[in-house]
């Protein structure tokens, strides 16, 4: 059993959107994990290649939802000429990089799609909950200051 993201307000950037992302981002990533975990209780009529396809279907919704939410931050940024622009959209570009890695790899047919979904679902966890905590609090006054908050 993988260890669940649960939200509380230590993780809030007191920025209405973003928390509601971070939210969305992390329920995704929870979502991969019930997939894993159901996965030993599969019935004779849910085959392997079923189970496949909804682990594609969400490390694909994972990406997808990660390059949108880093790329609505990275929109404030320069709204607001926010001075950590560039260190912030750094480390975005090396989770982008990491986690195209891992929807590269999700289609090849030799991998193991439960160790993949496994791996990227457990980086995206420990590498945005640390970034909000680390970087993302950084941006809260500039936001706020701008009108952004709850």
């Amino acid at each position: 059993m993988s260890l669940r993201f649960i939200w509380n307000n230590s993780y809030s950037v007191n920025v209405k959107i973003i928390d509601e992302q971070h939210v969305a981002f992390l329920d995704i990533v929870n979502h991969i994990f019930d997939l894993l975990d159901t996965e030993s209780l599969l019935s004779a009529e849910q085959t392997e290649e079923a189970q496949k396809e909804k682990l594609l279907a969400a490390i694909s919704e994972l990406h997808n939802y990660s390059f949108f939410h880093l790329t609505t931050e990275e929109g404030f940024f320069q709204q607001f000429n926010y001075e950590n622009t560039k260190e912030h959209m750094e480390a975005h570009d090396l989770f982008r990089k990491r986690v195209s890695n891992y929807m590269e790899a999700s289609k090849r047919p030799d991998i193991d799609i439960k160790v993949v979904a496994n791996d990227m679902a457990n980086f995206s966890r420990e590498w945005l909950t640390n970034h909000i905590l680390t970087e993302d609090k950084k941006y809260t006054k500039c936001f706020n200051d701008h009108g952004l908050n709850y």
